[in-house]
């Protein structure tokens, strides 16, 4: 990336844990390195603090669904666990054969336990 686009960017420390004094000396080394001399404005975070307003409902959704669908893919996981150890457990039922249930296992917790993860980490508002 061009140096020249990094120091333009507004920069804004974020530290939760930080007191007053601690987080306005981070400010202030984050503003140095940018090459700024002027504190953020409110104008300038108005815009991060509407994006973080309009993100926070749909990353609680897709965290939530993920979490859903993370515990969900738990309990074949645990019948495969099982049937690996004990094969002669559940053979009443065909579909629940340790190559099958695996798979149902795996499916679950991989392709919509991540991807809803991903996307709620990922979370990015356009402003």
């Amino acid at each position: 990336m061009d140096r020249d686009v990094l120091t333009q960017a507004p920069c804004h420390a974020e530290d939760p844990a930080a007191e007053a004094g601690s987080l306005a000396a981070l400010q202030n080394a984050v503003e140095l390195r940018a090459g700024r001399a002027e504190p953020l404005s409110d104008a300038e975070l108005a815009p991060r603090a509407r994006a973080d307003r309009l993100s926070a409902t749909m990353a609680f959704v897709f965290l939530s669904c993920a979490i859903g669908w993370l515990l969900l893919g738990s309990f074949p996981g645990l019948i495969a666990s099982i049937k690996l150890h004990e094969p002669d457990w559940l053979t009443d039922y065909e579909w629940l054969i340790f190559g099958r249930i695996r798979t149902i296992h795996r499916l679950v917790r991989i392709v919509p336990g991540r991807c809803g993860l991903t996307a709620a980490v990922l979370n990015i508002e356009q402003v």
